[in-house]
């Protein structure tokens, strides 16, 4: 199967409120509905345990929410980099947005997931792979939103 066809789907969920300068737990799940285990190099997804770019886009009451969290130079990729999702299973992470994106101030807040997968692979491909033989994708949730209140 062609990666371009892995049907792979990515959705977030989270509260849909929140007290202004708290915590804003959101939990991002990537599903694969194929019938063939992938594997997929978790870099710039919440997957990897934390949030190392602005992936999430993010609006408060229509302006945009700036990412001002860290930005990671990376090294060429370990097969630990990557995370296998079976067939017709998930693989999901929480992570605080306010870590990223600061604190939340109130007013509603429209969030989506918008990224790239930088490597998506099947198990009889070895990984990692560098050099410019990954194969990427491009992901992206619904929206979801969260109210913060005073």
């Amino acid at each position: 199967m062609a990666i371009s066809t892995v049907p792979l789907k990515c959705r977030i969920h989270g509260p849909p409120e929140i007290k202004a300068g708290s915590m804003l737990p959101v939990t991002f799940t990537i599903a694969n509905p194929s019938e063939q285990d992938v594997r997929i190099l978790n870099w710039q997804t919440p997957l990897e345990g934390s949030l190392t770019a602005g992936t999430f886009v993010i609006t408060r009451d229509g302006a945009p929410v700036q990412y001002v969290g860290e930005m990671v130079k990376r090294g060429a990729p370990t097969p630990d980099d990557y995370v296998t999702i079976p067939a017709g299973a998930s693989s999901g992470q929480t992570t605080d947005l306010a870590r990223g994106y600061g604190p939340f101030l109130p007013g509603v807040h429209k969030i989506r997931f918008v990224g790239r997968l930088f490597d998506v692979a099947t198990p009889d491909v070895l990984i990692p792979r560098t050099g410019g033989l990954q194969e990427e994708l491009e992901i992206a949730s619904g929206e979801m939103t969260v109210r913060v209140k005073p």
